[in-house]
């Protein structure tokens, strides 16, 4: 069994899928998605695509929630919208992986996927639906997530998740600027 953290990602409109991010960089250990209190973590399998190492296949299957949601001291939020309180559950990987990775599920129709370069993807969700940038990188032992509206260039939600090992750092103040101080840590 993988470690799998995910980090629920609200979208900026409800026709928008949420987005939750995978760790299963871990060969063994309990697998967890962290989310928000505010979005309600689903128990329904949630299609992925790789971000590290990045594969050029579309989406893959699948992680689930197996328990129920609890509030979390380890992801750092921060949404457009207003404090967000991060939130985890148990869960599962349901198909086998031999890699580790992380990566990105969502808890709607997966979107049509496009990495436009080794930090940066493109999601589609179809017509009269918002197209979104999805922006990683790391900084130490963090993943950082970024969701923006590509229509407008504003940041829906970004998220840092502590991976608990060393990393080679890859994070810039392109990918990542600096934040005001309305972060939230639980």
């Amino acid at each position: 069994m993988a470690l799998a953290l995910c980090c629920g990602l609200l979208a900026a409109s409800a026709a928008a899928p949420s987005i939750v991010v995978v760790d299963a960089s871990h060969a063994r250990g309990p697998v967890l998605v962290y989310g928000t209190t505010a979005m309600k973590i689903p128990a329904e399998p949630m299609r992925f695509v790789r971000l590290s190492p990045p594969l050029d296949k579309g989406a893959e299957c699948c992680v689930r929630a197996a328990g129920p949601q609890r509030a979390s001291r380890d992801l750092q939020v921060r949404l457009a919208h207003g404090p967000a309180t991060p939130a985890y559950a148990l869960a599962r990987l349901t198909g086998r992986q031999a890699t580790p990775f992380i990566g990105i599920a969502f808890t709607g129709p997966a979107p049509e996927v496009t990495r436009e370069d080794s930090h940066t993807l493109r999601l589609d969700s179809g017509p009269g639906r918002p197209e979104r940038r999805l922006v990683h990188c790391l900084s130490g032992e963090t993943l950082h997530v970024r969701v923006i509206d590509a229509a407008s260039s504003q940041e829906q939600v970004r998220y840092a998740l502590p991976l608990g090992m060393d990393v080679e750092p890859d994070c810039d103040e392109k990918l990542m600027p600096p934040t005001p101080h309305n972060s939230t840590r639980n």
